[in-house]
């Protein structure tokens, strides 16, 4: 057996993991992944919460459908968020980009927002 054909069968089982993965898709996951939630009034979702305004940008809490290591975090007493430069729908795919003015705003927002919270302490 030649690496080109030994190379086209990783390939070709990849495809089939891939396709089966597809096919579990939520399913799978709510099976997997435990859900956290973090009160809107903990000081760290109010310290966010305000970093955001004071940058002229949208501070809505919303939920999410996808899993995170926060959980644990939540899990454990430590009240959590999830912020951060980028588009969720491209995470962990080919290609995956950040535009670098996404990562300066979030590096603002977030040193604001230590600010904000280390202050509330």
């Amino acid at each position: 057996m030649s690496l080109d054909n030994v190379v086209e069968d990783i390939r070709d089982e990849a495809r089939a993991r891939a396709e089966e993965i597809r096919e579990q898709g939520e399913h799978r996951a709510e099976e997997i992944i435990e859900t956290a939630e973090t009160d809107a009034d903990e000081p760290v979702v109010e310290s966010l919460r305000a970093a955001l305004r004071a940058d002229g940008r949208d501070d809505e809490p919303v939920g999410a459908t996808y899993g995170a290591d926060s959980r644990h975090y939540v899990e454990a007493g430590v009240p959590t968020v999830l912020f951060g430069p980028g588009d969720i729908d491209q995470a962990h795919f080919p290609d995956e980009t950040v535009e670098w003015a996404e990562v300066e705003v979030a590096r603002d927002v977030i040193r604001e927002t230590a600010a904000r919270f280390l202050q509330s302490r």
